[in-house]
C-alpha cells in the first residue's frame, strides 16, 4: 500500500511526466491492486475454512500453515 500511495502522489505532483512513464506507473498501480485482491481472497478462503472445518465443498486448504501471506508480502517487497 505504501508503494501504491507513493506512485499516486508522484503522479499527482508531477504533471510533466511523459505519457509512456505515466502509463507504466498506472499499470504498476493496477498490478498492485490485483495482487492485493488475490491476497484478500486467499485470506477470506483461509478464514472460511477455519470457521467451517467440515465444509468439504470448499476447495481451498488453509494457507497460513505454509506461510503464504508472509511469502507473498516478501515477494511484493522485492518486486515493488
Amino acid at each position: 500500500m505504501e508503494r501504491r500511495s507513493k506512485l499516486n502522489i508522484y503522479l499527482d505532483n508531477n504533471k510533466d511526466i511523459s505519457l509512456e512513464k505515466t502509463h507504466q506507473m498506472q499499470g504498476a498501480i493496477k498490478e498492485m491492486d490485483h495482487i492485493l485482491n488475490i491476497l484478500k481472497k486467499h485470506k477470506q478462503a483461509e478464514t472460511h475454512l477455519e470457521n467451517n472445518p467440515k465444509d468439504d465443498v470448499f476447495l481451498f486448504k488453509p494457507i497460513h500453515d505454509q506461510g503464504f501471506i508472509h511469502n507473498a508480502k516478501e515477494f511484493l517487497k522485492d518486486v515493488f
